[in-house]
C-alpha cells in the first residue's frame, strides 16, 4: 500500500459503475458507504487485523458513526480511489479519516469520517486494541483537513431522541417500511452499514417530491428537478438481522432557500427502540444544468408549511 505525506494509505480503487448510479445520474449514496466499508477492510488489514471481516473472525471492526461530506458529484465510470487514516486511537475506539478520491484528477469526491470500535463477534462487546495494532496506528496518524470536519451539522457527542414513541408524539410521517433479507446483512448476519443509508436514501422522495413538484410548478424551471447530499451524519445504535424489520419516520427539519436539513429515525417497529439515527444537509438540483436550485424569499415562505419540526438526533 502506497503512503501519503499525512501517514494515509491508499485502501480501495476502482470505479463507479452505471448500477451503482441513480436517477439524478450520480454515485448513489448508498454506495459511497459501501466504498467506505470496502476501505475500513483495507485499513484493519494495515493495523494488523487482515481477517477482521471474514467468516470466523474472533475480533471485527464495528461502525459506530459515519460524518460524510460530499464535494462534488462522481459520474458514471469515473476511476476513483480511497485513502485512508488514523485520527484518534485509544481503548474506547479509533476515529478514521478516509477520502475518496477522483484518480483521474486527484480532486476529493467525499470525506469520511469513521467512528468504529474493536468488538468480540460472539457478544459484539468492545475489547481492547491489541498492542501490535496501537504500534502500528501511529505511522498513520493524520489530521482533518478543513473540506472533512463538520459543517452544517453538529459535531458534538451523540444524543438522540429517536423511537417510535417520540416519532408517534411529534407525528413524524413514515418514509419507509421494509424488512431485513439475507443480502442485506454482513458475513455475520447482521445488517450492511450500506443498507442503512440505502434505507434512508429510498425514502426520501416521500419528503421532497411535494417541495420539487412546487419548484417545477412555480418557479419554472428550465430542467429536471432532483437533489444532491451535501453532508451526513449516521449513528448506528444496533443491528438488524435478516427477518427483523424497518420503519422509517423522516422530517424536514430546516428549509433554508438553497439547502435543507432531514432527519432520520429507523426504528425496529416490534420493540420500539432505534436501530439508528441520521441527519443529512441536501439541495434541490437541475439535473440538466448540475446547479443547485435556490427558492426566493416568497417560494420559500410559501412551502414552510412543508417542514416538520422538533426532530433531533
Amino acid at each position: 500500500m502506497s503512503r501519503s505525506e499525512s501517514g494515509a494509505i491508499d485502501v480501495w480503487r476502482g470505479t463507479a459503475s452505471a448500477w451503482e448510479c441513480d436517477e439524478m445520474g450520480h454515485l448513489n449514496v448508498r454506495f459511497h458507504v459501501a466504498r467506505a466499508m470496502e476501505g475500513l477492510v483495507g485499513l484493519a488489514t494495515a493495523l494488523g487485523l487482515p481477517h477482521a471481516f471474514a467468516p470466523g473472525a474472533e475480533l471485527t471492526l464495528q461502525v459506530m458513526e459515519h460524518h460524510i461530506r460530499f464535494h462534488r458529484e462522481v459520474r458514471p465510470g469515473v476511476a476513483l480511489h480511497m485513502t485512508a487514516g488514523v485520527i484518534d486511537f485509544n481503548e474506547d475506539g479509533a476515529r478514521f479519516l478516509q477520502t475518496l478520491i477522483d484518480s483521474a484528477t486527484g480532486a476529493t469526491c467525499a470525506n469520511f469520517l469513521t467512528w468504529a470500535k474493536l468488538v468480540s463477534t460472539h457478544d459484539w462487546s468492545p475489547r481492547p486494541w491489541p498492542a501490535y495494532a496501537a504500534g502500528r496506528a501511529g505511522p498513520l496518524q493524520s489530521l482533518i483537513p478543513d473540506n472533512a470536519g463538520p459543517k452544517g451539522l453538529n459535531g458534538d457527542a451523540l444524543c438522540s431522541i429517536a423511537s417510535q414513541s417520540a416519532a408517534d408524539a411529534l407525528n413524524v410521517p413514515y418514509t419507509g417500511r421494509s424488512a431485513i433479507s439475507p443480502p442485506d446483512c454482513d458475513v455475520f448476519g447482521r445488517m450492511r452499514t450500506e443498507m442503512v443509508i440505502g434505507r434512508i436514501n429510498a425514502g426520501i422522495p416521500h419528503l421532497v417530491r411535494p417541495i420539487r413538484d412546487a419548484i417545477e410548478r412555480d418557479l419554472h424551471i428550465e430542467g429536471r428537478v432532483g437533489g444532491a447530499a451535501l453532508e451526513y451524519r449516521l449513528a448506528y445504535f444496533a443491528f438488524p438481522r435478516s427477518g427483523d424489520q424497518i420503519v422509517l419516520r423522516s422530517g424536514i427539519s430546516r428549509l433554508e432557500p438553497k439547502r435543507m436539513l432531514m432527519t432520520h429515525w429507523l426504528i425496529d417497529p416490534i420493540s420500539g427502540a432505534a436501530w439508528a439515527s441520521a441527519q443529512n444537509i441536501s439541495v434541490n438540483l437541475n439535473l440538466d444544468t448540475r446547479k443547485s436550485i435556490v427558492m426566493q424569499n416568497d417560494f420559500h415562505l410559501s412551502v414552510q408549511g412543508l417542514v416538520q419540526h422538533g426532530m433531533a438526533m
